[in-house]
């Protein structure tokens, strides 16, 4: 790396440390500046798309996150919330090279994944890892990352606390959770002031000789990063594995009560039924002394995690040894843990039942109380699909199992029976509800089939036409009666040009002479059905061809549209029609603002009159029906509504607080 580029990414580094230059040591300085030309070859700038999973659809976003290169052949740790899943993956590093990658395997337990880079590129540079254990309060640490998806940069700081989580004080709902795993339960971070944005995610944190002693992940006030060492660990068995093997007791546990006599050991809160450790006697209040001989304390939250990671390393189908406190009684108890279960299975979409399901795991089983884990459960519903509309209609939580009489047991088993069908049906689907077992029926429709616009009575082309007039033909040394293509309003192929001078239609000429009488050409094709087949007589380049097109239906125009007011936000939207394709040049999805009321909500979030709402919360609308059952749906879930507004080029979102609008 040239002096120039040095240079600049110091300067770059002072701007962003948090700490005036002078209050930066000088042999601090001196080192960071020899650390940057090292770590720079192994920083990568990550673009990831990610599915999506709401209302019933599988969506895709795109994010940008930080990531290292820890392997000589390409081996890339990041954050799982980064990559975990990705349907795409590309790495930029500093000197402009682009490469794209996979998503190889991820833990969401402790938020690391890892990539791997594709390409014919044999060998890269990579970063080593350090002793975190090591790591001391108030040390120099470095934070590289791209944040906002900018370049690679560099920040510095001092560790803060070397062993942060989730304050109790946020509440018990605050958690940080991926996948249903609870990313606190099994890390505590180390805080450090080197200042970290959002794209900084799955960065390194660097100690002063260039090694990686942590993973940004969190900013509480102070950045956070996981520690240095349970990210090493997690991904080289990851990359050795694709996956992190855990022994699972099924116990929840906290620290000790202040108010009892016992003042060393770790208070079980909780034992999951049909556990390892309920199987094996083990209940709630019982508090565990020692391990296999090992005494073990829990006495405030930062133990948590820590004691957490060591019974996760216990041998799997070993009886382990359990010293537990009951009632003052010491009593020896053995309890043979299990490999980990997943919280969740892989999420998929089911278009034709318009709905997003899931296998039931093994933990779920347990947290729903099934006695086994046949059957397909619902995470969402697409609103006004099949299974929405049917009666009684399906809810989240709902598990499917039969089908006609063919029995569910599983995501594929659903996936095959549904891939036979290809007319519209009505198939009799059995789900259980909680202790209930319900049959309704399900309308299954072709997929063509699902959005019909209604039909109309007259036929149309979407076309602009002018007429050529005595005075326009004489211009173009002419001498022929017609109309000329202005216009072409149709993003599909179409055979007609702007240009074609339209003669004839199903050999009928059309005569037109004055500009009035473009109408006479629209009235001709307004007597053809819908659907039907023409065949036009057209000038095209000075020859003449015969062209055959498909009559369509005409539109709508803006009086005759689907309109609808909303009381709480006080705006009037309509559907798009033929005028506002006229307008835009091309055919929009959406609905338009018609009117604003000043000082009602709408207006205070600067919605404005002739705005294009293209989706609400990231689900794209068509129309105004789409509309109004959105905001239903998220009226009752209590959350912000967020538009998707196109305003002339540009685009950009409006949030709105429905829970302040309600009050």
């Amino acid at each position: 790396m040239n002096l120039k580029k040095l240079g600049f990414l110091f300067f770059f580094l002072i701007l962003n440390s948090g700490y005036p230059q002078n209050d930066i040591p000088l042999s601090v300085q001196e080192k960071v500046l020899k650390v940057i030309s090292k770590i720079t070859p192994s920083l990568v700038r990550i673009y990831a798309i990610l599915p999506n999973f709401f209302q019933g659809r599988e969506n895709k976003v795109e994010v940008s996150g930080s990531g290292t290169v820890i392997t000589e052949d390409g081996f890339v740790i990041t954050n799982y919330h980064v990559a975990g899943n990705a349907r795409f993956v590309r790495c930029k590093f500093l000197n402009g090279e682009e490469y794209d990658g996979y998503y190889y395997a991820g833990d969401p337990l402790t938020d690391i994944a890892i990539i791997k880079i594709k390409g014919k590129r044999k060998k890269f540079t990579s970063l080593k890892f350090g002793d975190s254990s090591k790591l001391k309060l108030g040390e120099w640490v470095i934070a590289a990352g791209s944040p906002y998806g900018v370049s690679p940069s560099i920040t510095i700081g001092v560790i803060s606390n070397l062993s942060v989580v989730i304050p109790d004080l946020w509440g018990p709902f605050y958690k940080f959770k991926i996948d249903g795993e609870n990313v606190g339960s099994h890390v505590c971070w180390i805080a450090h002031d080197a200042p970290i944005y959002s794209g900084n995610s799955g960065g390194p944190l660097l100690n002063l000789n260039g090694e990686i002693i942590g993973i940004n992940e969190i900013k509480l006030g102070l950045s956070g990063a996981i520690p240095g060492n349970l990210a090493k660990k997690v991904a080289l068995e990851l990359i050795k594995n694709k996956k992190v093997k855990r022994a699972w007791f099924g116990i929840e546990i906290q620290p000790l009560l202040k108010s009892l006599d016992i003042k060393n050991g770790v208070l079980i809160s909780n034992v999951i039924k049909d556990s390892p450790a309920y199987k094996a006697g083990l209940k709630q209040g019982d508090i565990i002394l020692e391990i296999e001989n090992k005494k073990v304390n829990v006495e405030k939250p930062e133990d948590i995690p820590i004691f957490n990671q060591f019974i996760s390393e216990l041998p799997i189908g070993k009886n382990i040894k359990f010293l537990v406190d009951r009632n003052g009684n010491k009593n020896v108890i053995y309890v043979k843990p299990v490999e980990r279960p997943k919280i969740y299975c892989e999420q998929k979409e089911i278009k034709k039942l318009g709905i997003i399901c899931r296998n039931i795991s093994d933990y779920e089983k347990i947290e729903i109380g099934r006695n086994d884990k046949e059957g397909v459960l619902i995470t969402s519903i697409r609103p006004g699909g099949p299974s929405g509309e049917c009666k009684p209609f399906l809810k989240e939580k709902d598990v499917i199992v039969k089908i006609n009489e063919y029995k569910i047991k599983n995501v594929e088993d659903l996936m095959n029976f549904l891939d036979c069908i290809n007319e519209d049906t009505s198939l009799v689907l059995t789900f259980e509800r909680g202790k209930e077992k319900i049959i309704t029926v399900v309308e299954i429709k072709k997929e063509s089939d699902q959005y019909l616009i209604p039909k109309v009575k007259k036929g149309w082309l979407p076309v602009d036409i002018q007429v050529l007039t005595e005075k326009l033909k004489k211009s173009l040394n002419l001498d022929i009666n017609g109309v000329m293509i202005t216009a072409i309003y149709t993003d599909d192929e179409f055979p007609l040009k702007q240009g074609d001078i339209i003669l004839k239609v199903e050999g009928e000429a059309i005569n037109p002479r004055n500009p009035e009488d473009r109408e006479c050409f629209f009235d001709i094709i307004s007597e053809y059905k819908p659907g039907s087949e023409i065949e036009i007589t057209l000038l095209r380049n000075n020859k003449l061809e015969n062209v055959k097109t498909i009559i369509q239906e005409e539109p709508k125009d803006i009086h005759d549209v689907e309109k609808f007011k909303d009381e709480i936000l006080e705006i009037s939207v309509r559907d798009i029609c033929f005028y506002d394709i006229k307008k835009y040049g091309k055919i929009k999805e959406g609905v338009i603002v018609e009117e604003v009321k000043e000082g009602g909500w709408g207006s205070i979030s600067r919605l404005s009159i002739g705005d294009i709402i293209t989706s609400i919360n990231g689900k794209k609308i068509k129309n105004v029906n789409e509309f109004k059952e959105k905001l239903l749906e998220i009226r009752k879930k209590k959350k912000n509504i967020i538009f998707t507004v196109e305003r002339g080029i540009s685009n950009f979102f409006i949030e709105i607080d429905i829970t302040g609008g309600e009050k």
